[in-house]
């Protein structure tokens, strides 16, 4: 028993734990997303008459039926790994002992996440389309999967429920247990290579690498969860509305969702200073 405790002690056991409980959580949200697929198939299989006789043809139409709401599927997935990411994070809490997160006012707060998640989105969206990279096939056939199904989907999956059980896995605990072991430009650029290299494409990659920056700097400076999920709720509520209801980036308009992006990430640097 002595000699395990030293083996689990020694930095390279600690090591490899610090990876371990960085990484499962994301292995829990890949793990329901792969039984919401399946499970999604297998239901419409049966639906399709899998077990009367029509095998291959219910299959192919079942495998059409789920392609054709692979975001839906995704936001069941979210769904179903929800409650355990949860359960991850509050006994994450529980273990910690940290102090009451420092008193800031709430509405000016919500509105200053919204102008910077918001104007964050649609300025860097706007860059990355002068320089091309939303041309890109890999971004292109991601796309058709994120705006290729109704509005409302649309909203509540990527604008809801996906900002929250993405932020549970990639701030609330990867980059929480990061921080608990090291800086946080360390645990920031960890995390948030991990984010950008789960949306799988080199665009989205980019992107989501920058986004996970800045919310581990909002998490940093305000010490509250739910300042990630608004932050990054408004950046992709932003991009599906301005996806659904125009036609092309402004110029006029980017300028202006860059401004408020400075202003609110401004305002919550100067309020939050004292806190590091």
């Amino acid at each position: 028993m002595g000699r395990l405790k030293t083996i689990l002690s020694s930095r390279p056991a600690r090591l490899l734990l610090l990876c371990w409980r960085t990484v499962y959580p994301l292995l829990v949200y890949m793990l329901a997303g792969y039984l919401a697929l399946y499970g999604g198939l297998y239901a419409c299989a049966i639906r399709y008459g899998f077990f009367s006789g029509e095998r291959e043809n219910a299959l192919a139409r079942a495998y059409g039926t789920v392609s054709s709401n692979l975001l839906l599927v995704t936001s069941l997935a979210a769904l179903l790994a929800l409650p355990l990411l949860l359960f991850f994070l509050r006994r994450d809490r529980r273990r910690e002992q940290r102090g009451a997160p420092m008193a800031l006012p709430l509405a000016p707060l919500a509105a200053a996440l919204l102008a910077a998640g918001g104007g964050f989105a649609y300025s860097l969206n706007f860059l990355m389309d002068r320089l091309g990279l939303l041309e890109m096939p890999s971004f292109q056939e991601a796309g058709e999967v994120l705006y290729g199904e109704g509005l409302l989907i649309q909203l509540l999956g990527p604008g809801m429920v996906i900002p929250l059980v993405e932020e549970l896995v990639f701030r609330g605990l990867a980059f929480s247990r990061l921080r608990r072991k090291m800086g946080f430009w360390p645990a920031a650029l960890i995390s948030a290579l991990i984010f950008g290299a789960f949306h799988g494409n080199l665009t989205q990659g980019i992107y989501a690498f920058l986004l996970g920056l800045l919310i581990a700097w909002v998490y940093e400076r305000t010490g509250r969860f739910w300042t990630c999920v608004l932050f990054h709720a408004a950046a992709n509520l932003l991009s599906i509305l301005a996806s659904n209801f125009t036609d092309e980036f402004s110029i006029v308009l980017a300028v202006a969702c860059g401004a408020a992006a400075a202003a609110g990430s401004a305002w919550i640097g100067q309020k939050t200073a004292k806190r590091l």
